[in-house]
């Protein structure tokens, strides 16, 4: 199959540089291509990469209106964690600014992606997995390499970062 779609990660960093035990959120630039458009690349937005490795193991099999996650598919910043009541998942809440795209699982095994200027792409199901993975791996190893991330001291911040890890390992060994 054409890949229309892309997603790449091209770098990752801790936000202010140094590897500090009580950052918890990686970041970086993303490459983005839907169709002929470049929705995000290296000279756009750092974004919280953590959060959109989440965000995109979601995306595996449910589809994603712009915006439906309290955040966007690449937040700038993810500096809340919440649980709520009404899911087990945690929702992670930054600034307004960020790049966004609707996903939808169409007919035939193929996942849609639809830019905010209107640009589709189509890519199978499986293509798609694989970027995703991709992706998620790297934020993994990334984080694996660096130093062990200190607990958040808010019992609530805890609980959220602890539910945060534990759906990510979910999801990921999932599709594993």
């Amino acid at each position: 199959m054409n890949l229309d779609f892309d997603l790449q990660l091209l770098d990752l960093h801790w936000v202010h540089g140094g590897d500090d035990p009580d950052d918890k959120c990686a970041h970086g630039h993303v490459l983005v291509r839907i169709g002929s458009e470049i929705v995000a690349d290296a000279t756009m937005l750092n974004v919280t990469v953590s959060a959109t490795a989440l965000y995109l193991l979601r995306s595996l099999e449910a589809d994603y209106p712009p915006a439906g996650l309290a955040s966007q598919l690449l937040p700038c910043c993810g500096h809340y964690w919440f649980l709520s009541e009404e899911s087990p998942n945690v929702l992670l809440m930054g600034c307004a600014n960020g790049i966004d795209w609707t996903i939808a699982h169409v007919a035939d095994g193929l996942v849609r992606h639809t830019s905010a200027a209107e640009q589709v792409a189509f890519i199978s199901a499986a293509a798609y997995r694989q970027l995703v993975l991709a992706f998620v791996d790297q934020v993994a190893q990334f984080y694996a390499s660096s130093l062990p991330k200190n607990l958040p001291t808010d019992a609530d911040d805890r609980l959220a970062y602890l539910a945060y890890w534990r759906e990510w390992h979910a999801l990921r060994a999932k599709w594993a």
